[in-house]
């Protein structure tokens, strides 16, 4: 009898470990829907502002942080098939979010009350703004009159009274809706229906999460099966954002409408697994995870080797570096950078220059402003709405910001993005993706509440979703590994 290899020996064992988490074909095949056993929860932390009146006349914001509200995540791949003789599969992933009251902050409810930066007021005013013309100063001069009472034609008199800083629900904010104040009037108002962001739904009004609970919005897939060549296993090769639309790549979203430095497709690249599993026996370089949250691929770098019950693991996380503005590869997340290129005459502003690293820019002289500095992300094209995204208490971010609030304790243990992954099997034990929701915080003569706020990058809420395998699985692949 022939002698079977070490590796040969691991294959089999990542194929039937895999088969137990719910990934490969042997699994799908003959299975209309596929959920993995790996539970998830996404766990949500309010920032909750203690002075808005203070804020209202210039004063610093003082935040306490509320929570964790945590939500299990039902994950469900369903209307599954496969093309090129089962090297590739495509799926559409329905995600659901429901409250777990035991796993939340200690006598916390879905229902407790937090105050927070008005984020559809802040949205109304961005979008008015950003026309800069007749039409949007005169939305603007609406959004003021109506959220004091005043009389605007199209809506009812004292319809949608509002203010900068707002007290909800923590379920409403999240799921439900809220359907008063601002998002009446930006749901109502001729001059507004038309153009209201994916998070104001014509029924329910804002919800944080619309328009994603309870459904696959944005998320349909294709990955590599792993069957040609083992070390795609779990490659998103392509992306959807509706069922029967899959793209190799995200240029035609105009997410990321800026060009890449000297024609690179960093931004636009759709590269990596989802993060909960990778290929078999991996190594200790860089990783990619391709992440809807954020809109694009992210990169993680090896930390440090952990020990979960025994089971040796590799920890991966994002680098400072690669949120440094002056990364060549993240020029083009960056508006500010690509209004300093000249399409006609392909060239660059003087002030941007080049190092003697072909990684690094020199960006000193162009003045980026708040939006466009390290540690933060301008997702606004993707979410239609003028969203920041960092990582939470703005860990890895410019100091400056950490000190913009009082409440902020960046710790990498809590705050930082982590991905502990087994190296034979390529199974991810633990999980925690970490983002932070910040709005731009503007001065606007316009409108009242406005006219004497600190200019500042305001934390809303962070969230971190993750999973962490279950005992059971744990068990088996202790057992097999060690056998």
């Amino acid at each position: 009898m022939a002698k079977v290899g070490v590796r040969e020996t691991l294959v089999l064992l990542f194929m039937g470990l895999q088969v137990v988490i719910g990934f490969t074909d042997q699994v799908f095949k003959g299975h209309k829907n596929v959920e993995p056993m790996v539970p998830v929860f996404m766990k949500f932390n309010f920032w909750n502002v203690e002075n808005p009146e203070e804020v209202k006349k210039g004063g610093p914001p003082f935040l306490t942080e509320k929570g964790p509200y945590v939500y299990q995540e039902t994950r469900d791949k369903h209307d599954i098939s496969y093309q090129n003789d089962s090297e590739f599969v495509s799926f559409g992933l329905y995600k659901q979010w429901d409250y777990v009251e035991d796993l939340s902050c200690d006598g916390c409810t879905k229902d407790d009350p937090v105050t927070i930066l008005n984020m559809p007021l802040i949205g109304g005013v961005y979008i008015a703004a950003e026309m800069d013309n007749i039409v949007g100063r005169g939305i603007l001069n609406m959004i003021n009159k109506v959220i004091q009472g005043e009389h605007v034609y199209g809506v009812d008199d004292g319809c949608c009274v509002d203010t900068l800083f707002v007290t909800k629900g923590v379920d409403d904010l999240l799921f439900g809706g809220i359907l008063d104040g601002i998002v009446k009037f930006l749901m109502t108002s001729p001059s507004t229906n038309s153009m209201l962001p994916p998070q104001i739904d014509e029924e329910t009004g804002f919800a944080i999460m619309n328009p994603r609970n309870g459904t696959s919005d944005n998320e349909w897939y294709q990955v590599d099966t792993g069957k040609v060549d083992l070390n795609r296993h779990s490659m998103i090769t392509k992306w959807g954002p509706k069922e029967g639309d899959l793209r190799e790549d995200l240029k035609s979203t105009r997410w990321w409408p800026v060009r890449g430095y000297k024609g690179r497709d960093s931004c636009t690249k759709i590269e990596g697994t989802d993060g909960l599993s990778f290929p078999p026996f991996i190594n200790k370089d860089k990783k990619w995870s391709f992440q809807t949250d954020v809109c694009r691929s992210m990169s993680f770098v090896y930390e440090k080797e952990v020990d979960i019950d025994g089971i040796k693991a590799y920890r991966f996380t994002t680098s400072a570096e690669s949120q440094w503005v002056n990364r060549t590869d993240n020029f083009c997340f960056n508006d500010e950078l690509g209004d300093l290129y000249d399409e006609d005459t392909d060239t660059y502003d003087a002030c941007i220059k080049e190092t003697e690293d072909p990684e690094v820019l020199d960006i000193k002289d162009c003045h980026i402003k708040m939006d466009g500095r390290d540690g933060l992300l301008d997702v606004h094209h993707c979410f239609e709405s003028p969203l920041i995204v960092s990582n939470p208490h703005f860990y890895q971010a410019e100091q400056e910001l950490v000190n913009i609030a009082s409440g902020m304790n960046p710790n990498p243990e809590l705050h930082g993005v982590q991905i502990d992954v087994e190296p034979n099997t390529g199974i991810t034990m633990q999980l925690h993706k970490r983002v932070q929701f910040n709005m731009p915080l503007m001065i606007n003569e316009y409108i009242d509440v406005l006219n004497m706020v600190p200019e500042m990058m305001f934390p809303v809420l962070w969230i971190d979703e993750g999973g962490h395998i279950d005992d059971e699985n744990k068990k088996i692949l202790k057992d097999k590994l060690d056998t």
